[in-house]
């Protein structure tokens, strides 16, 4: 029994060894965080419909990126650049933009583990950031560019935090410089504030010293090469921009469109007596509240101010609930705080009040130990804290004149997260819990891979894939679908059809829209002849329907050329082209068939 008892005791030992060394090892958690990540994407592939709307138009720009090596720099350039440079890969649209999105997911679920562990136990860091990654709003955010956005912001808070180095700063300030000027332009007001505060920190020194420093150049390259380094880049994109010579009116034009698509959205939640689109007839109502289409929001202040506090108030109103979206993936609102709808649930709220009982609990006592605290954890990860926190003040203004959408606010639901974790770490100190999550940990990473769900069940059930569907059908006459002067019908994702396919050279009708006008009393043809239709598109939804039906008929009647078709079992699709555009199709050596059988 004595020798049973002492291997025993040497297994456990051994086990609480191997457990200890797994919570430290950099390895094991980087390697966890990826298969959690991947274990969460995990068929994507398979079930995602191509991203519509902006992806669509960066898509136009980031072929213009491979083609030409030219890019405008009003939009994001270092994003297009990045999205553009894969198709060198493949010129395959639905390849390279799923490509594009889980490179970025990836990549931010390791520089988001680097970040909690520069600032918080390994243990921690890592529950933080599988927070993060199990999230669906994180993974599938709508549009590709505000994950992109996060990237550039964590290089820099890697790059701050922890004693001061020049140089490591100088090079954060350099990467936050070039994030404001060639993806974000709202990080500018971010990087001046820790510019600021870096300068009152080396003034509070000088004082403090009561003597001027010998200059040095040292400190002077540290800061002055990684700035000017984003400067040259900047430079780089600004030679290389097809929209450098109207630059100014193209960032004006930015500016007060999205003031007038924002306002009228929140608008029409407020509202009913505006019916039209926010996105294409905003302009109506702005001349109305503002007696300008499209104001600046300086501008729209001080022709209304009360229509655009009003306006603040509601994207204050809605912040509750893009916070629960944000950090929950679900609300308990019946609003949404986004331009889509989210999903609402009744675990909103008692995730939303633990999660203020961790906050409160952990303040308490943080603030009642606050010197030590500050000695021993936060004060030499003090400019990491700063960083977040210029990102946060951003991010709430943001929030603020645009609406609470949780894509704008990635670095606020990573600042929180990091927030959450230093103050589980203050209840937990010197706890017997604190032990054991620290030696459960490895099982508990371990367990928590097996256990999340595959992205099927984030999704619930099968959501058609429309777009996807319709690029692949249309791919192999993608030449046809760009020909100048192509105007494109189709059943929805008509802009987008004409961005992945068309490279942006066509221009889209909306198949519904149409049928409104044939509905009241004309006909097909009249219609097309009326808007300059001469390429068709009709899907499943078009042929499940009579005035569908009696399209495809009145097309075959007129004479109209069968481009590509299928008709096999549900999937059932026509392309057809005016006669005309076809036999110059046809002339050009174009295809003019793809699958084809009786219809």
């Amino acid at each position: 029994m004595p020798v049973l008892t002492r291997t025993e005791g040497a297994f456990g030992e051994a086990l609480v060894s191997v457990l200890r060394r797994l919570t430290e090892s950099a390895g094991f958690s980087y390697s966890t965080i990826m298969l959690l990540q991947l274990k969460v994407v995990w068929g994507m592939w398979a079930l995602r419909d191509m991203t519509p709307g902006d992806t669509s138009s960066y898509f136009v720009s980031a072929y213009t990126w491979f083609t030409a090596g030219r890019a405008l720099i009003s939009w994001s350039p270092l994003y297009v650049s990045f999205y553009g440079s894969l198709l060198h890969l493949s010129t395959d649209a639905f390849l390279v933009t799923l490509l594009h999105r889980l490179l970025i997911v990836f990549a931010l679920a390791i520089l988001i583990l680097a970040v909690m562990r520069r600032l918080l136990p390994a243990d921690i860091a890592w529950f933080m950031t599988a927070w993060w990654v199990v999230m669906p709003i994180d993974f599938d955010a709508m549009y590709e560019v505000h994950l992109f956005a996060v990237i550039p912001l964590m290089i820099a808070v890697l790059l701050i935090v922890g004693e001061p180095a020049r140089l490591r700063r100088g090079l954060a300030f350099g990467c936050l410089l070039a994030t404001a000027l060639l993806v974000r332009n709202e990080i500018l007001v971010a990087t001046a504030m820790l510019m600021l505060a870096a300068a009152t920190a080396g003034a509070w020194r000088i004082h403090s010293v009561r003597q001027w420093p010998r200059v040095r150049l040292s400190p002077i390259l540290a800061y002055s090469l990684p700035l000017g380094a984003a400067c040259l880049l900047t430079f780089y994109y600004y030679r290389h921009a097809s929209d450098a010579q109207a630059l100014s009116a193209m960032l004006e034009r930015k500016h007060t469109l999205n003031v007038c698509q924002v306002y009228a959205f929140g608008y029409q939640q407020r509202n009913d007596d505006f019916k039209k689109s926010p996105w294409t007839d905003c302009q109506e109502l702005m001349t109305r509240v503002y007696g300008v289409p499209e104001p600046s929001l300086l501008s729209a202040l001080r022709r209304n101010p009360r229509a655009m506090m009003t306006h603040f108030l509601w994207n204050l109103r809605l912040l509750p609930a893009g916070l629960q979206v944000l950090l929950f993936n679900v609300t308990s609102s019946s609003v949404t705080p986004d331009y889509v709808p989210v999903a609402n649930s009744s675990i909103a709220i008692p995730a939303s009040l633990l999660l203020l009982g961790v906050v409160a609990a952990g303040l308490t006592r943080l603030l009642k130990d606050r010197r030590r605290w500050w000695q021993t954890t936060l004060r030499e990860r003090r400019w990491g804290w700063m960083a977040l926190l210029a990102f946060g003040c951003v991010t709430f203004a943001v929030m603020i004149t645009q609406r609470p959408r949780p894509s704008y606010m990635f670095t606020l639901g990573i600042l929180l997260r990091a927030a959450t974790g230093t103050l589980c770490l203050v209840l937990l100190d010197n706890t017997v819990w604190r032990r054991r999550i620290a030696g459960a940990f490895p099982v508990a990473a371990v367990l928590l891979i097996v256990l999340a769900p595959i992205y099927r069940q984030f999704t619930h059930e099968a959501r058609p894939r429309y777009l996807a569907a319709a690029y692949e059908r249309l791919r192999e006459s993608e030449r046809i679908v760009e020909r100048p002067g192509t105007v494109f019908m189709t059943p929805g994702y008509g802009l987008e059809l004409c961005n992945y396919v068309g490279k942006g050279k066509c221009a889209p009708r909306d198949y519904f829209a149409l049928r409104a006008e044939v509905e009241a009393g004309a006909t097909w043809m009249a219609v097309l002849a009326d808007h300059g239709v001469n390429l068709v598109y009709a899907n499943e939804l078009v042929f499940a329907e009579p005035a569908g039906q009696r399209l495809v008929t009145e097309l075959q009647t007129d004479g109209w050329r069968t481009l590509g078709m299928l008709n096999e079992g549900d999937r059932r699709w026509i392309l057809m082209s005016k006669p005309d555009a076809s036999t110059s199709a046809s002339a050009a050596g174009f295809p003019c068939s793809l699958r084809a059988s009786a219809l």
